[in-house]
């Protein structure tokens, strides 16, 4: 059974799991009171439902639907772009608002040596950056890019890992770092053929690969300039 309420809308059709729409009711109490006048002017209101924040966004970027919230700073900075938004299809507007917001991102504890180096830091951002943005990538791409960019965007920073626990050993400390800028490389070359697949934007593809640029800079120096980084 439908729930009595008392307010302007009335629960309509519903499609479990799928849609659920809100008629406006015709006999509603504060039709006239000052305070709603000019308010509530939609006779129906259909909410779409989505499982998945990914889906929602893409199918929002389809027209599925009109209207969209986001309060992720990672995914209105990253994600609302594209085609439509460049035209004019789609409005990307902020709503100021004075109340101060949750917190959000990772904090790294700088007192540990590996984490000295915001160029280290640089890496683990970057395969954080890489995880979020490849969760848009096609389902055909799981295992040819997105499980590969990953993979090897987080083996720079398992193989810096290790390679601070053996500065004790030069030549074992010099070849982890050898393992990281290898995968740094790879790392380089999927984010290309993500850039030209279509499945990041110029943007996107420019900040990630200075990124990586930046993790490749410090490895050069590390592995030419071992001695410097040895206990």
């Amino acid at each position: 059974d439908k729930p009595i309420a008392s307010g302007p809308y009335q629960i309509g059709p519903v499609d479990f799991g799928k849609t659920i729409t809100y008629e406006r009711r015709k006999d509603y109490w504060g039709t006239n009171l000052n305070v709603r006048k000019g308010t509530y002017n939609f006779d129906q209101i259909t909410y779409k439902i989505y499982g998945d924040d990914t889906v929602r966004l893409e199918a929002f970027k389809a027209g599925e639907f009109d209207l969209i919230e986001e309060n992720v700073a990672r995914k209105w900075a990253r994600q609302y772009s594209g085609r439509k938004f460049s035209n004019g299809e789609l409005v990307k507007v902020a709503f100021p608002n004075p109340n101060p917001g949750a917190y959000q991102g990772y904090v790294f504890n700088t007192r540990k040596t590996i984490f000295k180096d915001v160029r280290v830091r640089q890496a683990f951002s970057l395969a954080m950056d890489i995880f979020e943005i490849s969760k848009s990538f096609p389902k055909e791409e799981k295992y040819s890019l997105t499980d590969q960019v990953r993979r090897s965007s987080r083996s720079v920073c398992a193989n810096f890992g290790e390679a601070y626990r053996r500065t004790k050993y030069p030549a074992h400390f010099v070849s982890k770092l050898t393992d990281c800028d290898a995968e740094s490389t790879e790392t380089e070359i999927w984010i290309k053929f993500a850039l030209e697949c279509n499945y990041i934007n110029q943007d996107d593809f420019i900040r990630l690969s200075s990124k990586s640029q930046e993790v490749g800079k410090l490895l050069g120096h590390m592995i030419n300039n071992p001695e410097k980084y040895l206990k």
